[in-house]
């Protein structure tokens, strides 16, 4: 009787500890808008988010007003930002893990 007590008081605690580090995971996003070195906005350029811990890529392609952005980011991992323009990429971005901020804001450019 008293193993099966200890068993489930166990099981409870358990199931405290991880609900409440489970509050604690946190997420962020990044905008941006991809442009032309003049500052118009490229449609149909595509942006690459790459996770430099797994090297993972998820891409967006950008409408007529340029803007792009990824959702539910980790904030325990560092993401390489490139835009890609009729086969050329523009100069890559680095969003850092140590960034506090849950909205980041990084606009990239695209040779013409």
């Amino acid at each position: 009787m008293n193993a099966r007590i200890v068993t489930r008081l166990a099981a409870v605690m358990l199931f405290l500890v991880c609900a409440a580090a489970a509050q604690y995971v946190q997420h962020r996003a990044v905008r941006g808008m991809v442009k032309f070195h003049d500052g118009e906005p490229v449609r149909g350029a595509a942006v690459q988010l790459k996770n430099m811990k797994t090297l993972d890529v998820r891409s967006f392609v950008t409408q007529s007003d340029g803007q792009f952005h990824f959702e539910s980011l980790s904030t325990s991992v560092d993401y390489e930002l490139r835009a890609r323009y009729r086969g050329k990429f523009g100069p890559a971005k680095t969003l850092s893990q140590f960034s506090s901020r849950e909205l980041e804001k990084v606009d990239l450019t695209v040779p013409e």
